[in-house]
């Protein structure tokens, strides 16, 4: 039996909580598509076939890095990583410019792992409170770069939990004010008014680095994602990661759905269409507060006793959601983030918030 003592990091492995997966029958807390996409793998099975299994991975990723580039419209230059979804990624980048100085500045709320990778990789970590507003404060993540020894800004925009998306003009302000990299999680742009996406800031200041993930548009399962900056930094953060991470199977999946585009935009609209809807009805319940959601998902405040009520409704019908630990923040406490259904679910969880406030 292995012995504790073997534990050297004992501390952090007991404030990381368990993983466990969800025996409910609707699981609106993992933020995925609802859909079903077809990827028609009778015939990708053809092409599985004819990868070398017994060989490591030798597809040309430069092919997928340029198709990436041509669907949002950017030159290729050896500006893009490929990783096993944003979880990889992001940890790579701490290790790639971490020491043991090192702080990571992000908003509060903000994507937990962010916390928990930090964690991991040994850095400190500094939470800035978003304003009154939701929006970021500029100023406090400014100050904050130039009072902390080699700093780290991960911004999630649109923000997660709150699905607000900030000004493309404030992160250019801290870009041109923070002397360190700049990491922007776009992971759930495809959900915000006219794709409002930051990539434009790649050109203009060396430190930005953009993240997007295929996991929230409908291919979670899929584990893949990329960042996008200059080749300086990309080549630099690559020597970081590791040697043959993904497989031929994956590339040649992925190069499938960019290739055929199988991205299905229908239902991405679909989702801001009844997102929007919730959120208009919402916005219309006495004491409750509804945050404009730019992501696939809505968050909400009110009564402590009412969100209890509206959570043991949810129980009793086997929906799972999101409910923060008290003092995760300011912002989040008696609050509910849920994401998307389909019109049915979506229609149960509406049903049962007028039953609850």
């Amino acid at each position: 039996m292995l012995k504790e003592s073997f534990f050297y990091r004992r501390e952090t492995y007991d404030e990381i909580p368990e993983f466990k997966a969800t025996n409910e029958k609707y699981d609106l807390s993992l933020m995925e598509l609802p859909y079903q996409t077809n990827l028609h793998l009778e015939k990708e099975n053809e092409k599985i076939k004819l990868s070398d299994i017994n060989r490591y991975p030798n597809i040309d990723c430069n092919i997928i890095k340029n198709k990436l580039c041509e669907h949002h419209e950017i030159d290729y230059d050896n500006n893009i990583l490929l990783g096993n979804g944003l979880l990889e990624i992001i940890q790579t980048i701490l290790l790639s410019f971490s020491t043991d100085k090192t702080t990571i500045i992000i908003p509060s709320p903000s994507f937990f792992m962010f916390t928990r990778l930090s964690k991991i990789c040994r850095t400190n970590v500094y939470k800035i409170p978003l304003d009154i507003n939701l929006n970021i404060d500029v100023l406090k993540f400014i100050d904050a770069a130039k009072k902390n020894p080699n700093p780290i800004i991960i911004i999630d925009n649109p923000n997660n939990p709150t699905g607000v998306l900030f000004k493309t003009e404030d992160l250019k302000i801290i870009a041109s004010h923070c002397k360190c990299p700049i990491i922007i999680d776009e992971a759930y742009i495809n959900y915000s008014k006219n794709n409002s996406t930051s990539l434009e800031l790649i050109t203009n200041f060396d430190n930005v680095i953009i993240l997007r993930s295929f996991s929230k548009i409908g291919f979670a399962g899929l584990r893949f994602g990329y960042l996008i900056s200059n080749r300086d930094m990309v080549s630099y953060i690559n020597k970081f990661s590791l040697q043959y991470s993904l497989s031929d199977i994956k590339l040649k999946l992925a190069l499938e759905i960019i290739d055929k585009n199988k991205i299905n935009k229908e239902h991405i609209k679909n989702i801001k269409k009844y997102r929007d809807e919730i959120i208009n009805k919402l916005s219309n319940v006495e004491n409750v507060f509804v945050s404009n959601s730019q992501a696939n998902f809505v968050f909400f405040r009110g009564d402590k006793n009412n969100i209890a009520k509206f959570n043991h409704e949810l129980i009793k019908h086997r929906i799972k959601v999101s409910i923060f630990p008290h003092n995760y923040s300011e912002i989040t406490n008696n609050s509910i983030r849920f994401s998307l259904g389909n019109k049915k679910i979506n229609n149960i969880i509406y049903s049962l918030i007028l039953k609850s406030f």
